[in-house]
């Protein structure tokens, strides 16, 4: 009901002033948005799922305007692979009434929700509070990596409760991780990976007294501690 509105508003707006947008008149309005309802994590990266929405964008005297949202896993510009795509068009208005969508990414992805407007086949992309032509114009960034540390990759059911104490103790935040606070971790730590260490191979290296690598990369340090001077 309220698509058709915005749509006889527009149709209105076109033959009150014909020709008051053409290809070369960048379109009005509201972006693209993402909203989660629920995210699930059975084995290998967490989807998400919620409701991607966006508009009204409109170009009075325009034959068509076409509204596309994306979400983009791993990059954040518009010529960018997206995980999502979504469209609405109409008559110099579209309306992207919500949906329901989901994605992969994992924790530490960067994530991005980009909108772009074709307006009678010239497509304008946005960027910030504005419109370009450019499609290597960044979107805008809704996720992005912990920049304190490379991200964990998926480990081996054995090293789930590890993997816990990693992802809190590297956030550089200790509020709401609960059992998992970064002080004194070794006491439980160490005797897990040691315990854990007959069964893994791959990716992750424990080494006889606990010390933990992955991919090669030196990630936990158990006693006795080595002495870095």
């Amino acid at each position: 009901m309220r698509f058709r509105l915005l749509s006889v508003i527009a149709l209105a707006a076109a033959a009150a002033f014909p020709g008051l947008a053409h290809a070369g008149t960048a379109p009005e309005g509201n972006p693209c948005a993402f909203l989660t309802v629920n995210q699930s994590e059975l084995t290998g990266p967490t989807t998400w799922t919620g409701h991607i929405r966006g508009g009204p964008v409109a170009a009075p005297g325009a034959a068509a305007v076409t509204l596309t949202c994306s979400i983009h896993v791993g990059n954040a510009t518009h010529a960018g692979p997206a995980a999502v795509v979504e469209s609405a068009a109409g008559p110099g208005i579209a309306v992207l009434e919500p949906r329901v969508v989901s994605y992969q990414a994992e924790e530490w992805d960067l994530v991005a929700t980009c909108t772009a407007a074709t307006v009678d086949g010239v497509t304008w992309y946005r960027a910030g509070n504005g419109w370009s032509p450019d499609p290597s114009t960044p979107c805008v960034v809704t996720q992005t990596i912990n920049p304190l540390h490379p991200p964990i990759p998926d480990l081996p059911p054995p090293l789930d409760p590890v993997e816990n104490y990693l992802r809190c103790y590297f956030s550089g935040v200790t509020i709401d991780c609960g059992p998992y606070l970064w002080q004194g971790l070794d006491g439980t730590l160490c005797p897990a990976l040691i315990a854990a260490r007959p069964s893994l191979t791959g990716v992750v290296d424990i080494r006889e007294d606990g010390d933990l690598y992955v991919n090669g990369e030196f990630w936990w340090d158990c006693p006795p501690y080595t002495y870095w001077g």
